[in-house]
């Protein structure tokens, strides 16, 4: 970004220059550089509101302008949960976008495994062995030039989603004939799933609680 001070210039205009030339819609204080001025140098001229077009000529110039490397910021894993789609999210900066690359990873005992078959792809899908794991996502920004920037990553761990968990609780309660269990919870954390109830009892024939 290129800014210009008015503070001290009240009564007159500003003007931007590409090499020279003038850039027509640019009467403002800041100016940034866009993809087409790469290699050329940005100008600025201070002027009277009618100075003539053709004595339009920059005051201070630039040195050449350089691409900005192609990054990745703000990364987040979402819909991390068994039977859904985890997608990733970021910002990119850094030209136009090229093909920035992707690479999954998952581990439980911290020693990552590459799942290869998900990479370059902005979305994996949680089956149920990714349950307990924690999931990663590598990623390298690239610019439409094929210019690369430094990988960034993002960790997030894999549940069960609320239909899932809501799912496997209706399977307990309806697998457990001989028993009855109430207020039950099923709940993920370090590393294992934990069932929570309120109390178990076993039901002998008759209907009665043992």
């Amino acid at each position: 970004m290129v800014n210009a001070d008015m503070d001290y210039f009240p009564n007159r205009s500003i003007h931007w220059f590409r090499n020279g030339v003038p850039l027509e819609g640019t009467d403002t204080t800041v100016y940034m550089p866009a993809v087409e001025d790469v290699g050329k140098k940005v100008g600025v001229a201070l002027l009277f509101t009618d100075t003539p077009k053709e004595l339009l000529k920059p005051m201070w110039e630039s040195d050449l302008i350089t691409p900005q490397q192609p990054e990745a910021h703000n990364l987040q894993l979402h819909n991390c949960f068994v039977g859904a789609d985890a997608w990733i999210e970021y910002a990119y900066f850094g030209g136009n976008e090229g093909q920035t690359r992707s690479m999954w990873m998952r581990t439980r005992n911290g020693k990552w495994e590459h799942t290869p078959s998900h990479d370059n792809k902005n979305m994996y899908p949680c089956a149920p062995d990714d349950l307990l794991y924690h999931l990663k996502c590598v990623l390298t920004p690239a610019r439409a030039d094929g210019l690369k920037g430094a990988p960034q990553e993002v960790v997030e761990f894999c549940g069960l989603s609320e239909r899932w968990r809501n799912d496997l609780i209706e399977s307990l309660v309806a697998g457990s004939k001989l028993f009855n269990i109430e207020q039950i919870d099923l709940q993920s954390g370090n590393g294992q799933l934990t069932f929570n109830h309120k109390y178990l009892s076993v039901v002998n024939e008759s209907g009665h609680k043992v």
